[in-house]
């Protein structure tokens, strides 16, 4: 991530911060990984990095599921069903929607 930030590879710096919180959150660092999610939706949200962006949703979402803090969990999950359905993303959709059911 350092160095993606050191050459201005906003892209790489954006996915390196969604692959720490998916470090984060197998690793049981449930916290840790929701502030990486957060910076990552962030970053990808200002590039217009739109699948990026449903990605970090998806993610966040199973995460809070997981952890139990259900109250934002469904906006999140739905938000990025609906990103995913938009840009024609199959696999992710697919995803999604199994996390839905």
């Amino acid at each position: 991530m350092e160095a993606a930030r050191a050459h201005q590879q906003r892209w790489h710096e954006t996915e390196a911060l969604k692959a720490r919180g998916d470090i984060a959150a197998a690793g049981g660092a449930a916290l840790e990984a929701d502030g990486w999610y957060g910076e990552a939706l962030a970053l990808a949200s200002a590039l217009d990095m739109a699948p990026l962006v449903a990605r970090c949703r998806f993610a966040r979402a199973l995460l809070l599921r997981r952890e139990g803090r259900e109250g934002d969990a469904p906006a999140e999950l739905e938000a990025a069903r609906e990103a995913f359905r938009r840009m024609g993303m199959p696999t992710w959709l697919a995803r999604a929607e199994g996390a839905l059911a």
